[in-house]
């Protein structure tokens, strides 16, 4: 059987572990800003001062964190662990909007790509101002209407079909077709059969 416990604490280590570097990396650099800002010079190392340096710091460090880490609530833990999430969704949402934005910048270099001088000019001579309310009027050239649709459409085609082909792939996965053999489709269904009928039991 599994040891998920043994696992899980192994886990655990090694998440404390790269915690303590991440500290010990920020404290080095904070300390050599410092040393930077104070002198105009870089700090040069002497590797045996280092290692001492680093054996002190790294028990006071211990001892801090250790406290620190005594001291936190669950509550604050829990708000803390809430930001982590909440900073991801942003993250994740924020590459959804540059790649929109990515999608649009070329639909509309495509458009520009197909257009002329010409159709520029007449362009321009379409937009008309009210001078009574202010307003812009413009009349929409079918020509690039219809370009934009066509290209929406396209695109449209392009991920349903990229959508179709994944759901097919999963459905074949699931089908008679997607199995190893004859005795491993018996196999399965005999276990569709039984969960059908302890879910229809319960």
């Amino acid at each position: 059987m599994i040891d998920l416990e043994g696992y899980s604490r192994k886990l655990k280590e090694l998440k404390r572990k790269a915690q303590d570097a991440t500290i010990e990396n920020r404290l080095l650099v904070d300390r050599e800003s410092k040393d930077i800002e104070s002198s105009g010079k870089p700090r040069v190392y002497n590797m045996q001062d280092d290692q001492d340096n680093q054996l002190e710091t790294q028990e006071e460090d211990a001892d801090d964190k250790v406290a620190k880490l005594m001291n936190y609530t669950l509550r604050q833990y829990e708000e803390w662990e809430k930001k982590q999430k909440d900073k991801k969704i942003k993250d994740d949402s924020s590459d959804m909007k540059q790649l929109a934005m990515f999608s649009y910048d070329k639909g509309v270099s495509n458009l520009n790509r197909f257009r002329t001088d010409k159709t520029t000019t007449e362009r321009e001579v379409q937009i008309q101002v009210n001078s009574k309310t202010g307003k812009v009027n413009i009349q929409d050239e079918k020509k690039l209407v219809n370009d934009l649709a066509k290209n929406l459409t396209k695109t449209a085609n392009k991920r349903y079909m990229v959508t179709k082909k994944k759901l097919d792939a999963r459905s074949k996965d699931s089908s008679a077709e997607g199995y190893i053999n004859e005795r491993n489709k018996h196999f399965n269904e005999k276990l569709d059969r039984e969960s059908r009928y302890g879910e229809e039991q319960n």
